[in-house]
């Protein structure tokens, strides 16, 4: 077996797992890395509104909605990073793990040294059936900081 097809098999099957777990790290990640999860050019007040607004949205049981509240907040401001894991959030949750990608991978863009961020990129794509992608950006979620242990342990064990 080639290196890269035993990367994937192990990946597979410490994978196996994931789909309980997914769930769990998605409502851990929930909360910002950052103390209030703003980036510096963002208003909070506007933030807070949208989010606010998406996350009663949300809490309704209206996650098309939600989705379409996030959307519309982060064309106006596409450095939210909060509203990007939200909606990254929301998508997966719903199995939507192309859209989720993007969501995660345009939070990357805001805070490229967040490793959660890197990890749900990468749980993302073992989803989708991309195992080189997902072990790449696994590992890449390795070098930076975690917001939370659970995810942190996650990618060690399985990468």
């Amino acid at each position: 077996m080639r290196p890269i097809g035993i990367l994937k098999w192990q990946l597979a099957k410490r994978l196996s797992v994931l789909p309980h777990v997914f769930v769990l790290a998605l409502w851990l990640l929930h909360s910002p890395i950052s103390s209030n999860g703003h980036t510096p050019s963002q208003s909070p007040s506007n933030c807070e509104s949208r989010s606010a607004a998406a996350e009663a949205a949300e809490n309704a049981g209206k996650a098309e909605q939600a989705i379409g509240l996030y959307r519309r907040a982060l064309a106006e401001n596409p450095r939210w990073a909060k509203g990007w894991e939200s909606l990254g959030i929301l998508l997966a949750d719903r199995k939507e793990f192309v859209q989720a990608r993007e969501a995660f991978q345009n939070l990357v863009k805001v805070q490229p040294r967040r490793g959660d961020a890197w990890a749900l990129v990468g749980i993302c794509e073992f989803r989708m059936g991309e195992y080189d992608l997902a072990v790449e950006h696994m590992e890449q979620a390795r070098t930076f900081e975690f917001a939370d242990d659970t995810l942190f342990r996650l990618v060690y064990y399985y990468t």
